[in-house]
Protein backbone atom coordinates (compact mmCIF):
# COMPACT_ATOMS: atom_id res chain seq x y z
CA UNK A 1 0.00 0.00 0.00
CA UNK A 2 1.18 3.51 -0.77
CA UNK A 3 1.71 6.11 1.91
CA UNK A 4 0.72 5.34 5.48
CA UNK A 5 -2.43 3.35 4.67
CA UNK A 6 -2.91 0.04 6.46
CA UNK A 7 -3.72 -2.95 4.25
CA UNK A 8 -6.33 -5.06 6.04
CA UNK A 9 -7.21 -8.61 5.04
CA UNK A 10 -10.91 -8.73 4.00
CA UNK A 11 -11.69 -11.76 6.17
CA UNK A 12 -10.65 -10.05 9.43
CA UNK A 13 -12.86 -7.00 8.89
CA UNK A 14 -15.73 -8.56 10.85
CA UNK A 15 -13.46 -9.27 13.82
CA UNK A 16 -12.26 -5.65 13.85
CA UNK A 17 -15.79 -4.36 13.14
CA UNK A 18 -14.28 -2.48 10.19
CA UNK A 19 -16.85 -1.09 7.76
CA UNK A 20 -14.80 1.31 5.59
CA UNK A 21 -16.66 4.49 6.50
CA UNK A 22 -13.66 6.41 7.81
CA UNK A 23 -12.65 4.06 10.62
CA UNK A 24 -9.23 4.54 12.19
CA UNK A 25 -6.98 1.71 13.30
CA UNK A 26 -3.92 1.81 15.53
CA UNK A 27 -0.71 -0.12 14.93
CA UNK A 28 0.94 -1.58 18.04
CA UNK A 29 4.60 -2.53 17.73
CA UNK A 30 5.69 -5.24 20.20
CA UNK A 31 9.33 -4.57 21.06
CA UNK A 32 10.63 -7.46 23.15
CA UNK A 33 11.02 -11.00 21.85
CA UNK A 34 8.49 -12.24 24.42
CA UNK A 35 5.89 -9.67 23.33
CA UNK A 36 6.41 -10.57 19.67
CA UNK A 37 5.97 -14.28 20.40
CA UNK A 38 2.83 -13.60 22.43
CA UNK A 39 1.36 -11.49 19.61
CA UNK A 40 2.03 -14.22 17.03
CA UNK A 41 0.48 -16.94 19.16
CA UNK A 42 -2.52 -15.09 20.60
CA UNK A 43 -3.29 -12.33 18.08
CA UNK A 44 -2.42 -13.74 14.65
CA UNK A 45 -5.55 -13.94 12.47
CA UNK A 46 -4.84 -17.54 11.41
CA UNK A 47 -4.95 -18.54 15.11
CA UNK A 48 -8.32 -16.87 15.63
CA UNK A 49 -10.60 -18.54 13.09
CA UNK A 50 -13.34 -19.11 15.70
CA UNK A 51 -14.89 -16.64 18.14
CA UNK A 52 -13.82 -17.30 21.74
CA UNK A 53 -17.32 -16.33 22.89
CA UNK A 54 -19.42 -18.94 21.09
CA UNK A 55 -17.02 -21.01 18.94
CA UNK A 56 -18.56 -19.86 15.66
CA UNK A 57 -16.36 -18.84 12.71
CA UNK A 58 -15.40 -15.16 12.65
CA UNK A 59 -13.37 -15.23 9.42
CA UNK A 60 -16.35 -15.71 7.13
CA UNK A 61 -16.68 -14.51 3.53
CA UNK A 62 -18.91 -11.43 3.48
CA UNK A 63 -20.33 -8.81 1.12
CA UNK A 64 -19.07 -9.23 -2.46
CA UNK A 65 -17.45 -12.57 -1.68
CA UNK A 66 -20.86 -14.06 -0.86
CA UNK A 67 -22.33 -12.71 -4.10
CA UNK A 68 -19.48 -14.21 -6.13
CA UNK A 69 -19.64 -17.65 -4.50
CA UNK A 70 -23.43 -17.74 -4.76
CA UNK A 71 -23.18 -16.88 -8.46
CA UNK A 72 -20.50 -19.55 -8.93
CA UNK A 73 -22.51 -22.39 -7.37
CA UNK A 74 -26.05 -21.55 -8.52
CA UNK A 75 -27.80 -24.11 -10.76
CA UNK A 76 -29.73 -22.78 -13.76
CA UNK A 77 -32.14 -24.69 -15.99
CA UNK A 78 -32.20 -24.48 -19.78
CA UNK A 79 -28.88 -22.68 -20.27
CA UNK A 80 -26.11 -23.31 -22.80
CA UNK A 81 -24.38 -26.69 -22.59
CA UNK A 82 -26.92 -28.36 -20.31
CA UNK A 83 -26.65 -32.16 -20.36
CA UNK A 84 -23.19 -32.30 -21.97
CA UNK A 85 -20.39 -34.53 -20.68
CA UNK A 86 -16.74 -33.50 -20.25
CA UNK A 87 -13.62 -35.55 -19.65
CA UNK A 88 -12.19 -33.02 -17.18
CA UNK A 89 -12.73 -29.64 -15.56
CA UNK A 90 -10.18 -28.18 -17.98
CA UNK A 91 -12.28 -29.29 -20.97
CA UNK A 92 -15.37 -27.76 -19.40
CA UNK A 93 -13.49 -24.48 -18.86
CA UNK A 94 -12.46 -24.53 -22.52
CA UNK A 95 -16.11 -24.98 -23.54
CA UNK A 96 -17.07 -22.03 -21.30
CA UNK A 97 -14.34 -19.87 -22.86
CA UNK A 98 -15.81 -20.75 -26.28
CA UNK A 99 -19.26 -19.62 -25.01
CA UNK A 100 -20.76 -23.09 -25.59
CA UNK A 101 -21.19 -23.81 -21.87
CA UNK A 102 -22.79 -21.76 -19.12
CA UNK A 103 -21.04 -21.70 -15.75
CA UNK A 104 -24.25 -22.81 -14.01
CA UNK A 105 -25.47 -25.47 -16.46
CA UNK A 106 -26.03 -29.00 -15.17
CA UNK A 107 -23.42 -31.20 -16.86
CA UNK A 108 -21.43 -34.37 -16.26
CA UNK A 109 -17.73 -33.96 -15.57
CA UNK A 110 -15.21 -36.76 -15.09
CA UNK A 111 -13.44 -36.14 -11.78
CA UNK A 112 -10.61 -38.00 -10.03
CA UNK A 113 -9.92 -38.60 -6.33
CA UNK A 114 -13.17 -37.10 -5.06
CA UNK A 115 -14.24 -37.52 -1.46
CA UNK A 116 -17.85 -37.83 -0.28
CA UNK A 117 -19.39 -37.68 3.15
CA UNK A 118 -21.31 -40.60 4.57
CA UNK A 119 -24.42 -41.25 2.47
CA UNK A 120 -23.66 -38.37 0.09
CA UNK A 121 -22.10 -40.30 -2.79
CA UNK A 122 -24.23 -40.66 -5.95
CA UNK A 123 -25.73 -44.08 -6.63
CA UNK A 124 -23.27 -46.49 -8.21
CA UNK A 125 -20.13 -44.63 -7.07
CA UNK A 126 -17.68 -46.91 -5.25
CA UNK A 127 -15.77 -45.47 -2.28
CA UNK A 128 -12.84 -46.74 -0.23
CA UNK A 129 -12.68 -46.75 3.56
CA UNK A 130 -11.71 -43.04 3.62
CA UNK A 131 -14.67 -41.94 1.49
CA UNK A 132 -12.54 -41.48 -1.64
CA UNK A 133 -13.80 -42.57 -5.04
CA UNK A 134 -12.20 -45.70 -6.49
CA UNK A 135 -11.09 -44.54 -9.92
CA UNK A 136 -12.56 -41.67 -11.96
CA UNK A 137 -16.26 -40.84 -11.64
CA UNK A 138 -18.60 -39.07 -14.07
CA UNK A 139 -20.32 -36.68 -11.68
CA UNK A 140 -23.46 -34.72 -12.44
CA UNK A 141 -22.72 -31.18 -11.27
CA UNK A 142 -21.99 -27.73 -12.68
CA UNK A 143 -18.69 -26.25 -13.77
CA UNK A 144 -19.10 -23.57 -11.12
CA UNK A 145 -19.49 -26.10 -8.32
CA UNK A 146 -16.49 -28.07 -9.57
CA UNK A 147 -14.41 -24.87 -9.48
CA UNK A 148 -15.69 -24.02 -6.00
CA UNK A 149 -14.67 -27.44 -4.68
CA UNK A 150 -11.15 -26.84 -5.97
CA UNK A 151 -10.78 -24.09 -3.36
CA UNK A 152 -11.34 -26.61 -0.55
CA UNK A 153 -8.76 -29.10 0.77
CA UNK A 154 -8.20 -32.12 -1.47
CA UNK A 155 -9.74 -34.62 0.96
CA UNK A 156 -12.75 -32.46 1.88
CA UNK A 157 -16.15 -33.96 0.90
CA UNK A 158 -17.54 -32.69 -2.40
CA UNK A 159 -20.07 -29.87 -1.96
CA UNK A 160 -23.03 -30.21 -4.31
CA UNK A 161 -25.04 -27.23 -3.07
CA UNK A 162 -25.43 -23.49 -3.44
CA UNK A 163 -22.78 -21.68 -1.39
CA UNK A 164 -24.89 -19.04 0.32
CA UNK A 165 -24.00 -17.33 3.61
CA UNK A 166 -25.38 -20.14 5.77
CA UNK A 167 -23.63 -22.89 3.81
CA UNK A 168 -20.32 -21.00 3.85
CA UNK A 169 -20.55 -20.63 7.63
CA UNK A 170 -21.13 -24.38 7.91
CA UNK A 171 -18.14 -25.14 5.65
CA UNK A 172 -15.76 -22.81 7.52
CA UNK A 173 -16.81 -24.26 10.87
CA UNK A 174 -16.23 -27.80 9.54
CA UNK A 175 -12.82 -26.82 8.12
CA UNK A 176 -11.78 -25.42 11.50
CA UNK A 177 -12.66 -28.72 13.17
CA UNK A 178 -11.02 -30.99 10.57
CA UNK A 179 -7.76 -29.31 9.59
CA UNK A 180 -4.76 -27.50 11.10
CA UNK A 181 -4.98 -23.72 11.33
CA UNK A 182 -2.45 -23.15 8.55
CA UNK A 183 -4.45 -25.28 6.11
CA UNK A 184 -7.72 -23.61 7.14
CA UNK A 185 -6.21 -20.17 6.54
CA UNK A 186 -4.98 -21.23 3.09
CA UNK A 187 -8.43 -22.60 2.16
CA UNK A 188 -10.11 -19.40 3.37
CA UNK A 189 -7.77 -17.34 1.19
CA UNK A 190 -8.69 -19.44 -1.86
CA UNK A 191 -12.40 -19.09 -1.09
CA UNK A 192 -11.96 -15.32 -0.67
CA UNK A 193 -10.13 -14.99 -3.99
CA UNK A 194 -12.77 -17.05 -5.80
CA UNK A 195 -15.53 -14.92 -4.26
CA UNK A 196 -14.04 -11.64 -5.43
CA UNK A 197 -13.17 -13.05 -8.88
CA UNK A 198 -16.67 -14.32 -9.63
CA UNK A 199 -18.39 -11.34 -8.00
CA UNK A 200 -16.73 -9.17 -10.64
CA UNK A 201 -17.92 -11.47 -13.41
CA UNK A 202 -21.43 -11.99 -12.04
CA UNK A 203 -22.51 -8.50 -13.09
CA UNK A 204 -24.69 -8.17 -9.99
CA UNK A 205 -25.66 -4.55 -9.52
CA UNK A 206 -28.83 -2.70 -8.61
CA UNK A 207 -30.81 -0.54 -11.01
CA UNK A 208 -34.18 1.10 -10.56
CA UNK A 209 -35.63 -1.46 -12.96
CA UNK A 210 -34.72 -4.24 -10.48
CA UNK A 211 -37.15 -2.80 -7.94
CA UNK A 212 -40.52 -4.29 -8.84
CA UNK A 213 -43.67 -3.04 -7.13
CA UNK A 214 -45.89 -6.02 -6.24
CA UNK A 215 -49.22 -6.05 -8.11
CA UNK A 216 -51.11 -6.52 -4.83
CA UNK A 217 -49.63 -3.41 -3.19
CA UNK A 218 -52.61 -1.16 -3.93
CA UNK A 219 -55.09 -3.70 -2.51
CA UNK A 220 -52.96 -4.23 0.61
CA UNK A 221 -52.63 -0.50 1.27
CA UNK A 222 -56.34 0.03 0.66
CA UNK A 223 -57.17 -2.36 3.51
CA UNK A 224 -54.79 -0.64 5.89
CA UNK A 225 -56.05 2.80 4.82
CA UNK A 226 -59.51 1.76 6.06
CA UNK A 227 -58.04 0.64 9.39
CA UNK A 228 -56.17 3.94 9.73
CA UNK A 229 -59.33 5.92 8.89
CA UNK A 230 -61.24 4.00 11.57
CA UNK A 231 -58.59 4.82 14.19
CA UNK A 232 -58.64 8.48 13.15
CA UNK A 233 -62.44 8.56 13.38
CA UNK A 234 -62.37 7.17 16.92
CA UNK A 235 -59.90 9.86 17.93
CA UNK A 236 -62.04 12.65 16.43
CA UNK A 237 -65.05 11.37 18.41
CA UNK A 238 -63.04 11.57 21.61
CA UNK A 239 -62.96 7.79 22.16
CA UNK A 240 -59.14 7.61 22.22
CA UNK A 241 -56.31 9.89 23.23
CA UNK A 242 -53.77 11.31 20.79
CA UNK A 243 -51.05 9.01 22.17
CA UNK A 244 -53.28 5.94 21.65
CA UNK A 245 -54.16 7.07 18.12
CA UNK A 246 -50.51 7.59 17.26
CA UNK A 247 -49.47 4.17 18.60
CA UNK A 248 -52.25 2.36 16.73
CA UNK A 249 -51.35 4.11 13.46
CA UNK A 250 -47.70 3.14 13.85
CA UNK A 251 -48.70 -0.51 14.37
CA UNK A 252 -51.01 -0.41 11.35
CA UNK A 253 -48.36 0.94 9.00
CA UNK A 254 -45.67 -1.38 10.35
CA UNK A 255 -47.96 -4.31 9.50
CA UNK A 256 -48.58 -2.79 6.06
CA UNK A 257 -44.83 -2.49 5.49
CA UNK A 258 -44.25 -6.15 6.43
CA UNK A 259 -47.08 -7.41 4.21
CA UNK A 260 -46.02 -5.37 1.18
CA UNK A 261 -42.41 -6.46 1.71
CA UNK A 262 -43.47 -10.12 1.73
CA UNK A 263 -45.50 -9.58 -1.44
CA UNK A 264 -42.52 -7.86 -3.09
CA UNK A 265 -40.13 -10.71 -2.23
CA UNK A 266 -42.62 -13.30 -3.53
CA UNK A 267 -42.99 -11.29 -6.76
CA UNK A 268 -39.25 -11.02 -7.57
CA UNK A 269 -37.95 -13.43 -10.26
CA UNK A 270 -35.09 -15.77 -9.36
CA UNK A 271 -32.62 -13.89 -11.59
CA UNK A 272 -33.54 -10.48 -10.18
CA UNK A 273 -30.42 -8.84 -8.75
CA UNK A 274 -32.11 -7.81 -5.51
CA UNK A 275 -33.46 -11.33 -5.08
CA UNK A 276 -29.99 -12.75 -5.71
CA UNK A 277 -28.52 -10.47 -3.06
CA UNK A 278 -31.14 -11.52 -0.51
CA UNK A 279 -31.08 -15.26 -1.27
CA UNK A 280 -27.28 -15.37 -1.09
CA UNK A 281 -27.28 -13.77 2.37
CA UNK A 282 -25.58 -10.60 1.18
CA UNK A 283 -28.63 -8.55 2.25
CA UNK A 284 -30.91 -9.37 5.15
CA UNK A 285 -34.24 -8.47 3.54
CA UNK A 286 -35.47 -7.37 0.17
CA UNK A 287 -37.57 -4.57 1.63
CA UNK A 288 -34.52 -2.91 3.15
CA UNK A 289 -32.82 -3.06 -0.26
CA UNK A 290 -35.80 -1.50 -2.03
CA UNK A 291 -37.92 0.21 0.60
CA UNK A 292 -38.69 3.44 -1.26
CA UNK A 293 -40.32 2.16 -4.46
CA UNK A 294 -42.04 -0.99 -3.25
CA UNK A 295 -42.77 -0.81 0.49
CA UNK A 296 -45.02 1.27 2.63
CA UNK A 297 -43.11 2.74 5.54
CA UNK A 298 -43.74 4.84 8.59
CA UNK A 299 -41.60 7.97 8.22
CA UNK A 300 -40.74 10.55 10.87
CA UNK A 301 -41.57 14.16 10.14
CA UNK A 302 -39.70 17.18 11.46
CA UNK A 303 -42.20 17.44 14.31
CA UNK A 304 -41.66 13.78 15.33
CA UNK A 305 -45.01 12.70 13.91
CA UNK A 306 -45.36 9.42 12.03
CA UNK A 307 -46.53 9.75 8.45
CA UNK A 308 -46.99 6.77 6.09
CA UNK A 309 -44.97 6.77 2.86
CA UNK A 310 -47.42 5.13 0.46
CA UNK A 311 -45.48 5.50 -2.80
CA UNK A 312 -42.35 6.88 -4.44
CA UNK A 313 -41.28 8.90 -7.46
CA UNK A 314 -40.84 5.67 -9.41
CA UNK A 315 -44.41 4.58 -8.60
CA UNK A 316 -45.78 7.97 -9.59
CA UNK A 317 -43.96 7.90 -12.94
CA UNK A 318 -45.17 4.36 -13.62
Amino acid sequence: MEGKAIQLHPLVCAAFNADFDGDQMAVHLPLSVEAQAEARILMLASNNILKPSDGRPVTLPTQDMIIGLHHLTTLKEGVAGEGRAFSSVAEAILAKDQLSLDLNAKVRIRLHDIYFGEGEAPEGVELDEKGKTVGPVLLETTLGRALFNETLPVDYPYIEAVADKGKLSEIVNDLAERYPKVEVAAALDRIKDAGFYWATRSGVTVALSDVLTPPTKAAILSGYEKQAAKVQGQFEKGLTTNAERRQELIEIWNKATAEVAKAMEDNLPADNNINRMVSSGHEATGCRSARSPACAASCRTRRARSSPARSSTRTARA
